[in-house]
Order: structure tokens, then C-alpha cells, then sequence
């Protein structure tokens, strides 16, 4: 019988996932690395919201807007940047998830890109939040 995975499980899987599209994407296309440099830290840290079962449409007026149409959209960027320390994030921490949206929002909607460089300089922020909240991402480069 097959077990379903936790919605928190599923949400570290996939922030692992993207932690390592992120590593490989660098070399060749470091807008899409510094994307997925975001989004891992994003899935990340739902995943410890929903594990230690936060709800942010209770909290946050934004994500009760964003949850009204579709409970499944409670988690608003804004939200999840916002409250890393609901998360246990030190306040050393929280700025790196700053950065990776900041990063993130160049490389997705401006006219210029943003070089491997500027991606790699958070590469080990990121690996340590992970790690920080159960997510082995072995070795970073």
C-alpha cells in the first residue's frame, strides 16, 4: 500500500530539488539558477510552516486575500519573506531569503541578467538554511 508523502515532505523534496537546479543551472543560465536559489528557500521554509502547522491566512491579511479563491494560495511571497523567524530562521538568516527574491526578481522581470557570480555569493547562505531546517543538500560548490 502506498502511503502518501506529508505536504511538508513534498515541500522539502522539492526545495532540495530546486537547491540542485539552481547549482547546476549557474554555469549556463544564472537567471534561472537565481530563480531556482529563490524558490528552494521559499519551498523550504512552507514546508516548516506546514510542519509546524502555521496558518498565515490567521495572521496575515495579504495571504487571507490570497487564501479567499484558493486556500492552496495562502502562502504569499510577501508572507513567507516576511516571518522566517516563525520558522526558527536567526535574524543572520532571514536577510538571505531577502536577497534571493531581490536576486530573483532581477533575473525574472528586469531587462538585465544576473551573472553566475551574484548567484554563487548565496550558494552557502542558502545550503546553511536548508540544512537549518532538516534539508541534507550534501556538498555545496
Amino acid at each position: 500500500m502506498h502511503i502518501p508523502e506529508s505536504l511538508a515532505a513534498s515541500y522539502r523534496r522539492k526545495a532540495l530539488a530546486a537547491f540542485k537546479a539552481a547549482m547546476s543551472l549557474c554555469a549556463w543560465n544564472a537567471d534561472g539558477a537565481a530563480n531556482r536559489l529563490y524558490y528552494c528557500l521559499y519551498l523550504a521554509l512552507v514546508a516548516e510552516f506546514e510542519r509546524l502547522g502555521i496558518r498565515p491566512e490567521t495572521i496575515d491579511a495579504g495571504s487571507a486575500r490570497a487564501a479567499a479563491g484558493d486556500i492552496r494560495l495562502k502562502w504569499t511571497h510577501s508572507f513567507v519573506r516576511k516571518n522566517g523567524s516563525l520558522a526558527s530562521l536567526t535574524a543572520r538568516e532571514c536577510p538571505t531569503v531577502n536577497d534571493a527574491y531581490d536576486l530573483r526578481i532581477i533575473a525574472d522581470y528586469r531587462e538585465s541578467d544576473v551573472t553566475c557570480d551574484e548567484v554563487k555569493q548565496h550558494f552557502r547562505n542558502v545550503q546553511s538554511i536548508l540544512e537549518a531546517l532538516g534539508i541534507n543538500v550534501g556538498v555545496c560548490p
